[in-house]
């Protein structure tokens, strides 16, 4: 009797381990309520002043909304009418730097001139950045 209960047991056990559901390969439930939605890129907002001999042109100045990490460049280009040469402005908005009189485009952040172009200047939520016509100082 004591074989019958074990054969009885095992063949069980058997059946159960046969019947139970492997959840390892099966799909994720996708349903709406228990998927979120795709995080969205975080956006940064900052501010874009043209200035030329020490006036802010307003109808040029504007405040940008970009995705985090866009860098000045790119907004520069999507932003504006601007003419570069190597990641130099030469224009923007149809003002043309004067190269015989030595004055060309410059960009400041925050009142700081920035150690990389503008192609490598990462925008930073807040900044101020002031584009500005001036003589060069080399």
């Amino acid at each position: 009797m004591d074989l019958r209960k074990l054969f009885l047991l095992l063949t069980t056990g058997l059946v159960l381990t046969g019947c139970a559901t492997d959840t390892t390969d099966a799909p994720e439930d996708t349903s709406s309520a228990d998927v979120e939605s795709v995080e969205e890129a975080e956006e940064i907002t900052a501010t874009i002043e043209i200035v030329i001999d020490g006036e802010s042109l307003a109808d040029l100045s504007k405040e940008v909304t970009v995705p985090e990490g866009t860098y000045l460049l790119d907004v520069m280009h999507e932003e504006y009418d601007v003419v570069d040469d190597g990641g130099f402005l030469s224009s923007i908005g149809g003002y043309e730097q004067d190269v015989a009189a030595e004055r060309y485009w410059m960009y400041y952040t925050n009142d700081e001139m920035p150690s990389v172009g503008a192609a490598e200047y990462e925008l930073e939520e807040g900044d101020q950045i002031e584009w500005r016509l001036e003589d060069s100082e080399f």
